[in-house]
């Protein structure tokens, strides 16, 4: 399956990253199992993971949305492959993905920690998260409070004839904001030990989304070609791996 064009949220680039850590997966074991954990409607990862699969191995996307499960086993369900709201059991997991899902938890150092349970011996669990203080949180802080990416939208939507404004949450929602020292300790303490830690993105939230879209794939491929030559907290986001 091809991976979608390049966007301001380095989604392309990330997709890489968890299938390449995929295919070393496989290459270990063919029948490997697969927990991709806060899944959603599996239309931006999912999808993707799934298409990679090789047949002897099982994919178990896991979330706590009812509606969006149904949807991901309509579109992107197989017989090696399904969604439910169920953790699969203990020392039963090869590779556990956390696309974008840890900075949306109450409590995440208890969550991986009962995660690190789900793992068979060297298992890997392999994500991305945004950095807590960097140009994406400042942006979509500064959005949150003048609700500037739902003007663009609504003036974009008048000026095409429609008088009704796409709806869209600005909130992002998130409950922790990492730093990279605390969020690699919290890892470590939950029985990981981490192997790869790597910018994603330089900037890019809502507003920078909206504005910077006609710049289209090139701008958005340097955007993320960018963060690899910055430092860690000038960037938007990480990519991270670790093993149990």
């Amino acid at each position: 399956m091809n991976l979608p064009p390049e966007n301001i949220f380095g989604h392309t680039k990330k997709l890489a990253y968890i299938l390449d850590h995929l295919r070393q997966v496989a290459e270990k074991n063919p029948s490997a199992t697969v927990l991709d954990f806060g899944c959603g409607n599996g239309s931006a990862v999912s999808q993707y993971i799934v298409g990679a699969l090789r047949e002897a191995a099982t994919y178990v996307g896991v979330d706590i949305h009812t509606e969006s499960i149904a949807y991901a086993n309509k579109h992107f369900g197989k017989p090696n492959a399904r969604f439910t709201n169920v953790l699969p059991e203990a020392g039963t997991c090869d590779m556990i993905v956390y696309a974008d899902v840890l900075e949306h938890l109450d409590q995440p150092l208890e969550m991986l920690r009962e995660h690190q349970r789900l793992l068979k011996p060297g298992g890997v669990i392999v994500g991305s998260i945004p950095n807590g203080v960097g140009p994406f949180e400042i942006e979509s802080a500064i959005d949150r409070r003048f609700q500037i990416s739902r003007r663009i939208a609504r003036a974009r939507s008048k000026a095409a004839g429609n008088t009704s404004a796409i709806p869209y949450n600005s909130d992002s929602g998130h409950l922790q904001f990492y730093r990279k020292k605390p969020f690699l300790r919290m890892i470590e303490d939950a029985g990981f030990h981490v192997t790869e830690f790597k910018n994603g993105t330089f900037f890019g939230a809502m507003v920078t989304e909206r504005v910077l879209r006609l710049g289209g794939t090139p701008l958005m491929r340097a955007n993320t070609a960018v963060a690899e030559v910055l430092p860690y907290w000038a960037v938007s986001t990480w990519l991270f791996a670790a093993r149990r």
